[in-house]
């Protein structure tokens, strides 16, 4: 059995084409087939370090709140306190992003009816100030 190899010269750029038949069998495909399997295995190691690392840090971040139920117990007034601080700490987060002022892309249309819906809910929350002091009160 003879092996062939035919290599051809673009520009410069050297561009080794092998269709190598030997013993009956096609060489090209079995390279092909191996690194297919290389890239699978690739693929398959970030899947399996991404899953690890995704799993690692479910886990540290479970540990406070098991932390806190220990802490917490079963009284549920310490728990509505505990549940009000983080509600006003997340509040307190989300202020100033939500206040900005800043372009708006979409349906003329849809943009009219999500601003009017905003207004209407400012409305009633302005109307339920009164409501929001006294759960900050509670909290504190």
């Amino acid at each position: 059995m003879s092996v062939h190899c035919c290599c051809l010269l673009f520009v410069g750029i050297v561009q080794v084409t092998s269709l190598c038949i030997w013993g009956g069998r096609n060489v090209w495909e079995a390279a092909e087939r191996t690194r297919t399997i290389d890239r699978g295995y690739k693929e398959a190691k970030e899947f399996s370090d991404a899953y690890t690392d995704l799993n690692n840090w479910l886990e540290n971040a479970v540990k406070p709140f098991d932390e806190t139920a220990h802490t917490l117990g079963k009284d549920p007034d310490k728990i509505k306190q505990d549940a009000l601080q983080a509600l006003l700490d997340w509040l307190c987060k989300v202020d100033l992003p939500l206040m900005k002022e800043g372009p708006v892309y979409g349906d003329l249309d849809t943009v009219i009816f999500f601003k009017e819906q905003q207004k209407n809910c400012e409305d009633e929350f302005n109307g339920r100030l009164s409501q929001a002091n006294q759960v900050r009160k509670t909290a504190t």
